[in-house]
């Protein structure tokens, strides 16, 4: 079985190896940091071991006992928002997100697969529908009306790029 300085296989008794790589430091609670991953055998446990360290080399390993709430409560901790804001979506939450899922750990929680050929505006999370173009145009109407402005977003786009190109950042 292979060992390095940093990690190593171990045989489980029922016949199925675990691999272990130490990964450094947590810096939020500065304890050891370690990946692990049962494999069916010892190829594929070497595999792994290697596959680990990389991962640990390269600092791209998931927390895969990351729950939502911490999740959550580290999104907060380091995006940039208005005190209302922030507020708004810590009482969500706390009140909303937290009783519910808050404890339930991210890996577990699933997802959908994107395609790359997805459509970047769809009324479909998997994108495999596009919105009628004129569905946006009417709802920025919409909002630009409840606002009081007189606006389209052909105007908006023009604004847009007229501001980018003032401040050459385009």
């Amino acid at each position: 079985m292979a060992n390095t300085v940093r990690g190593h296989i171990e045989q489980l008794p029922s016949g199925s190896f675990r691999v272990h790589v130490y990964a450094g430091t947590d810096p939020v609670t500065s304890r050891p940091r370690r990946l692990k991953e049962t494999c069916p055998d010892e190829p594929a446990a070497a595999a792994a071991l290697g596959r680990l360290l990389n991962e640990a080399d390269g600092g791209r390993f998931p927390n895969r006992a990351a729950t939502l709430g911490q999740a959550l409560d580290k999104y907060l901790e380091v995006t940039d928002l208005e005190l209302s804001t922030r507020e708004a979506h810590q009482g969500y939450t706390r009140r909303t997100i937290g009783p519910v899922l808050g404890d339930v750990k991210v890996r577990k929680l699933g997802g959908v697969a994107v395609p790359e050929d997805a459509y970047a505006f769809s009324p479909d999370p998997a994108g495999r529908t596009p919105w009628n173009p004129d569905t946006m145009t009417h709802r920025y109407r919409r909002y630009a009306r409840r606002i009081g402005i007189t606006s389209s977003l052909k105007e908006l786009r023009h604004y847009s790029a007229t501001q980018l190109l003032r401040r050459a950042l385009i």
